[in-house]
């Protein structure tokens, strides 16, 4: 296994190089969706599968900053599920239903309240990492946004 680094909007790839793709907490930092999904597209394989794992739009509401993937406005480029999805479909894939995943961060945050892991985001984030956590917390209370995932296929025959 190896990693590389690259700008999603240009990946270094040939086309059908992929047969699954992931986009975890990306999409959130990238303006055009579209480019996103069609520079995916462009190097999955027929019949290949992106899942997205994204916070998402799904209220009205400003936010407060910084959340943990931006430090202003100018750098978080929220979009609803419906846009993922539509921006998806221009792209030529198949995106299944989003699923709201709120109910996993939930469990997931109560559990870390109660026993914290001994390595965890704060390690990640630096000493800004209250402010994001709470701000994300604020956001996510009032619906604003959502942990949400799509699952999207390339028709094999395209």
């Amino acid at each position: 296994m190896r990693f590389e680094q690259a700008d999603v909007l240009a990946l270094p790839f040939g086309p059908d190089s992929f047969d699954a793709i992931t986009v975890l907490h990306v999409g959130m930092n990238i303006s055009d969706k579209r480019g996103l999904m069609r520079s995916l597209r462009r190097v999955l394989a027929p019949g290949g599968t992106v899942a997205v794992y994204d916070i998402m739009r799904v209220g009205d509401g400003d936010l407060s900053y910084p959340v943990p993937w931006a430090s202003g406005s100018a750098s978080s480029h929220l979009s609803t599920p419906d846009e993922y999805c539509d921006n998806m479909v221009a792209a030529d894939l198949a995106p299944a239903a989003p699923v709201d995943r709120l109910d996993v961060v939930r469990s997931a945050l109560e559990r870390a309240a109660n026993e914290p892991p001994p390595i965890n985001l704060s390690h990640l984030m630096g000493e800004g990492w209250p402010t994001m956590f709470a701000n994300l917390r604020t956001a996510l209370d009032e619906g604003i946004v959502s942990p949400t995932q799509i699952i999207a296929r390339r028709d094999a025959g395209s």
